[in-house]
């Protein structure tokens, strides 16, 4: 296996590190495939990223349900706003194949799959047809 220092030095790695710092998801997803002979996940800047550019994603579908308020010692009586299409469709489209590239390294980030679970409990008590697809990311996920 290569060292973490001769990962440092892998061309492929960090551009897909780029590409995803640059949020140009489709390329990076493209590559995050080709490289998935060798566990690309697995090297921590790539692992880093991909947690950042999901959580981020995410971040729209959260916030109305986040414990923020809470903490903040703000009363919250109302229901949180349903998510509007468009924050779904950008999470359905590159959100969830982040989170399925990182696999059960997902676990190493507590926060993101904390998040992802409360997210996804928040979309499942929606109309199916506010979420399309969402079944078959449960599935996979």
């Amino acid at each position: 296996p290569a060292s973490h220092d001769e990962n440092n030095q892998n061309q492929k790695l960090n551009l897909l590190v780029a590409l995803l710092a640059a949020e140009a998801f489709d390329p990076a997803l493209d590559v995050l495939r080709m490289l998935s002979a060798i566990d690309p996940i697995a090297y921590p800047p790539v692992f880093n990223e991909v947690c950042a550019q999901a959580g981020a994603l995410m971040e729209p579908l959260y916030a109305p349900i986040s414990h923020r308020p809470l903490m903040d010692g703000s009363p919250t009586t109302a229901a949180p706003p349903a998510p509007n299409k468009e924050q779904v469709a950008a999470f359905s489209k590159y959100g969830f194949p982040l989170i399925l590239a990182c696999g059960h390294y997902l676990s190493g980030d507590v926060e993101l799959l904390t998040k992802l679970c409360r997210v996804m409990r928040s979309l499942l008590t929606l109309d199916a047809g506010v979420v399309p697809g969402l079944e078959e990311w449960v599935e996979k996920l």
